[in-house]
C-alpha cells in the first residue's frame, strides 16, 4: 500500500489556538490578531476554528524583524 504525506504537511506540526499562540509569544490576542490581519502570520483556519502553526509563526517574525531593519 502507497501512503503518501502532502509535501507540506509535517508529523511534528504543533497548532496553537489563538490564546496559545499569543501565550507563547508573550503578546497580546489583539495583537496577534492584527498580525493575522495584516498577513505578517500565517495562519490556518479550519471550518471556523483558527489555529496557528507556532513553527511558522515564529519564522515569519523573524523574517519580518529582518525586512523591517533593513528598511
Amino acid at each position: 500500500m502507497n501512503t503518501t504525506t502532502p509535501p507540506n504537511a509535517s508529523n511534528s506540526t504543533e497548532l496553537a489556538t489563538p490564546a496559545e499562540c499569543a501565550k507563547k509569544l508573550k503578546i497580546s490576542r489583539r495583537c496577534l490578531t492584527n498580525w493575522d490581519k495584516r498577513r505578517v502570520i500565517p495562519s490556518i483556519l479550519i471550518g471556523r476554528v483558527r489555529r496557528y502553526d507556532l513553527a511558522r509563526v515564529k519564522a515569519a517574525l523573524e523574517k519580518y524583524e529582518r525586512s523591517e531593519i533593513t528598511r
